[in-house]
C-alpha cells in the first residue's frame, strides 16, 4: 500500500483515505520529495539561527551583553552552516 501511495504522490494517510471514502472531507497531502525536505530543513535551521539572533539582540537592547564565548560560538555554528549551504548550493 505504501508503494501505491508513492506511485500516486501522496502520503500513505492520503491514499488511504482516497481509498476509503468516497469524497474525502480533507485535502490530499502529497508526499514531500527528498528535495523538499532538504529544503524544510534548510529552512529550520535558518529560523533557528534567527532565533538565536533575536534573543540576542534583546537581550543587549535590556543592558545584559551576552559573553563573549557565546557570541563566538553561535557566530562559528553559523558561519559553517553557511558555508555548508554554499557547497551545496554550488553543486546544484
Amino acid at each position: 500500500m505504501r508503494a501505491n501511495a508513492a506511485v500516486a504522490g501522496l502520503m500513505f494517510g492520503s491514499f488511504m483515505r482516497s481509498l476509503a471514502c468516497r469524497m474525502p472531507t480533507t485535502r490530499a497531502m502529497p508526499a514531500v520529495s527528498p528535495d523538499r525536505a532538504a529544503i524544510n530543513e534548510f529552512l529550520g535551521r535558518v529560523g533557528r539561527y534567527e532565533g538565536n539572533l533575536y534573543q540576542v539582540v534583546r537581550r543587549m537592547n535590556f543592558g545584559n551583553l551576552p559573553e563573549v564565548q557565546t557570541l563566538a560560538e553561535l557566530g562559528d555554528e553559523a558561519r559553517a552552516f553557511l558555508d555548508m549551504a554554499r557547497a551545496v548550493l554550488r553543486g546544484a
